[in-house]
């Protein structure tokens, strides 16, 4: 695994997880561990919220030329000084992550992509525990469900926050709420 620099180099790096997908996740580096990557998720060059990937399943971390190009574009497109590479969100652990995160966050996507059934998970996190969270989740359509979800860390491969999705349900459920 190539996971050779700095993240203070404040370039956008494009990330492999094969035995997860096929697809490539570009972000900027804000917080790592050995365990854990933080990062602030570019997509179509727009700032999507973060990411945190297992390093697990990470199977290269590089900064192609086309990574660097498009670092000049979002600098130039002001996307970049909206970044904040002074994330307080601990990465050691899956259990830290959460502690950390829970208070600043109200809605966390959570997913268990090498389970036998894949699963994507949206909703508030109501227990942290040492091995797993409880999630209380919901719907496509905007429905809570009455059960909590409980997610092993063990299988968990990457959770997203302040994501575009996950701010447009938000929005939604304080109109409904208001």
């Amino acid at each position: 695994m190539n996971t050779q620099r700095s993240i203070h180099e404040r370039e956008i790096v494009s990330i492999k997880r094969e035995s997860v997908d096929d697809k490539k996740i570009q972000g900027f580096v804000i917080n790592e561990s050995p365990s854990l990557l933080l990062l602030h998720y570019i997509c179509d060059f727009r700032s999507d919220g973060l990411m945190v990937l297992r390093r697990c399943d990470i199977s290269s971390i590089e900064t192609l030329e086309v990574d660097r190009f498009q670092t000049e574009l979002l600098k130039e497109e002001g996307v970049f000084e909206s970044i904040d590479f002074g994330s307080s969100y601990k990465v050691d652990s899956w259990e830290e992550f959460f502690l950390s995160a829970n208070g600043q966050n109200e809605l966390f996507i959570v997913e268990q992509e090498l389970i036998d059934e894949p699963d994507l998970a949206i909703g508030k996190i109501l227990r942290i525990g040492k091995n797993q969270i409880d999630l209380h989740y919901f719907t496509g359509i905007g429905r809570w469900l009455d059960e909590l979800d409980r997610i092993d860390y063990a299988n968990i491969t990457s959770c997203q926050l302040d994501t575009n999705y996950i701010n447009v349900y938000k929005r939604y459920f304080e109109r409904i709420d208001a």
